[in-house]
């Protein structure tokens, strides 16, 4: 509801009342049939009205509509979201204006002896009362509403005095305040979050790799994450209360959360795995957004194929040896995308584990760090044998062994 003060009703319909009667009595003494050009200049003033184009109604009021009507005019009718709007109401005021129409009673011009003049013209609009004595909360139903509303008239006397050759208007602050009378109204609906600039992404926790692709396909996928934000512009509109996720997987419903950011693994009970365990099994996954009116905001798709992974050591030689090592390096190699997180590294002397590490496929191997059961006197060198050095994946299945020999001097 704008926030500035205007004419009361009441006034406006006596006001209007007055000229209607005074305009249509032809055979009042001191009255004459008008010219053309009259009901030109209203037909001209009604559709400036309709349009809320201040300049328009600037120069076919004259002097009768002031610098300081203009202001406040330019500021009730501008109907974009700004300080005087919210973005629902806007909405609604712009469905209401949409509806506004008009028809020019030619045969009510009158001319009177002092010059003044008068038109009758009736505005047809919806009827909004109605409408918003309905149970309504989101904007989209309020402005279909509207749109198939019945209408109601509003019929008024445009007053006119002739400056020239020019019939300007001099009632028109009546008129701009009986046929926007509906501005002074409350709108308070709920906007679908779809509608407030809404994006979506993957990894959206993570901005730097944040992809905005709706569809999207992966390779031995353990987990799916995506998110929804907003315009900026769109802030002061947005209610994140309700907001929740829907995760389906080739179309059967897998889990829902009430959260804007939704993250999926193969630790959520009872999801779905590939043979192996390891990895998420095959197919659509859907994340679909939702306001709290169940009405979707943002859906993206992300398509899991399963691949076989390929590893092997990054280590001089089939099979290795090694002389008074202080230090040995390891590196898993694989040909296709592979989650290493969940991975771990043993190594192992004549069949016994000296050596774990969790989640690394890069592995710098410190003598010092192992079992100091296969560390020379020194504590610096392994000691000679076979060592065997295996990866597993998060399920215990063994990725890739292999084995090197280490000589003392």
């Amino acid at each position: 509801m704008r926030d500035y003060s205007t004419k009361m009703l009441a006034v406006v319909l006596c006001s209007a009342m007055a000229f209607s009667s005074t305009g249509c009595d032809k055979d009042k003494e001191g009255t004459k049939e008008a010219d053309s050009s009259l009901v030109t200049a209203a037909g001209q003033c009604a559709d400036a009205l309709i349009a809320r184009d201040i300049e328009d109604i600037s120069d076919l009021a004259g002097d009768s509509f002031s610098e300081e009507d203009q202001a406040r005019w330019s500021r009730i009718l501008n109907f974009e979201p700004g300080p005087v709007y919210s973005t629902s109401e806007s909405r609604s005021l712009k469905a209401i204006a949409d509806t506004l129409s008009f028809e020019v009673n030619t045969s009510s011009a009158t001319v009177n002896d002092d010059g003044s003049a008068s038109v009758i013209v009736a505005f047809t609009m919806a009827d909004y009362s109605s409408v918003l004595n309905e149970d309504i909360t989101v904007i989209s139903d309020f402005e279909d509403s509207i749109a198939g509303a019945a209408t109601e008239d509003l019929t008024i006397d445009l007053t006119f005095e002739k400056t020239g050759d020019e019939w300007l208007c001099t009632n028109y602050d009546v008129a701009l305040e009986y046929v926007y009378e509906f501005t002074n109204e409350e709108y308070d609906f709920r906007i679908p979050l779809g509608e407030c600039g809404a994006h979506g992404g993957w990894n959206a926790e993570d901005p730097s790799s944040i992809s905005e692709d709706p569809e999207i396909t992966v390779q031995n996928a353990q987990w799916f994450s995506c998110g929804i934000w907003f315009d900026e512009d769109s802030s002061d509109d947005i209610d994140w209360s309700g907001i929740y996720c829907v995760v389906t997987h080739n179309g059967e419903e897998l889990v829902r959360e009430e959260d804007y950011l939704m993250s999926y693994s193969t630790s959520y009970p009872g999801a779905p795995a590939d043979p192996s365990g390891c990895y998420l099994e095959e197919g659509d996954y859907t994340f679909t957004f939702y306001d709290a009116d169940d009405i979707e905001i943002w859906s993206g798709t992300a398509t899991n194929v399963i691949v076989d992974v390929e590893l092997e050591f990054d280590i001089a030689g089939l099979d290795p040896e090694y002389v008074n090592p202080e230090t040995i390096q390891f590196e898993l190699i694989w040909t296709s995308d592979f989650d290493t997180a969940q991975c771990y590294f043993t190594l192992e002397h004549e069949g016994e584990v000296v050596y774990t590490e969790y989640g690394n496929p890069y592995i710098w191997l410190f003598a010092s760090d192992c079992d100091r059961s296969v560390l020379d006197p020194t504590g610096s060198y392994l000691i000679e044998g076979e060592y065997t050095a295996t990866f597993y994946d998060s399920s215990d299945n063994v990725l890739i062994s292999q084995s090197f020999i280490v000589h003392e001097l």
